[in-house]
């Protein structure tokens, strides 16, 4: 089984499995991504959802950041999207156990245009919030607001469009 493990590390990663160390063989730098990031492509689309780490202790604030980028060579339309107050929708939503603790949108603002949501070639659109870790109880009034617990929490990314939702992305984060 070790053997199968190592060629298999070798096949996948094309890097060399030493045995010890001080072998003589420099090892590869691996990079090491200090967020948490998770992406799915759909339709030549790119849709990702990060937060600035994993591990948090209770009272910080958790950056967040849904992007949505072409990969392609050509300009694509995704479809029609609000326009509420000179913002494009966009939804963040923290869970713990399936139950929505925290979103970024309670109330619908005043929303009067519609526009067609377009990327152009290799073009990246970012959307950013952050969240106090705190519950926001369901409703958009914040004297009802309370400290959310320990434990971990499933955070969720969509760009809101009109006639078929978006991507949801989701990520995982932990709270000390």
């Amino acid at each position: 089984m070790r053997k199968i493990g190592k060629a298999l590390a070798t096949i996948l990663l094309g890097l060399p499995i030493l045995n010890g160390c001080g072998s003589g063989v420099s090892r590869p730098e691996i990079p090491v991504s200090l967020t948490n990031v998770n992406s799915i492509t759909y339709h030549d689309v790119l849709y990702r959802m990060e937060a600035d780490k994993y591990i948090y202790s209770l009272n910080e604030i958790v950056d967040l950041t849904y992007s949505v980028s072409n990969l392609t060579e050509r300009r694509l339309s995704l479809g029609p999207i609000m326009v509420c107050e000179n913002t494009l929708m966009y939804k963040f939503c923290v869970e713990q156990d399936s139950d929505e603790v925290w979103k970024n949108i309670r109330i619908m603002s005043s929303c009067d245009t519609i526009i067609d949501f377009s990327l152009d070639a290799y073009e990246t659109k970012k959307f950013q919030t952050y969240w106090n870790m705190k519950n926001d109880n369901g409703t958009p009034a914040e004297n009802d607001d309370f400290l959310v617990k320990s434990g971990r929490y499933r955070i969720m990314g969509e760009l809101n469009l009109l006639y078929w939702g978006g991507v949801e992305v989701p990520i995982q984060i932990k709270i000390n």
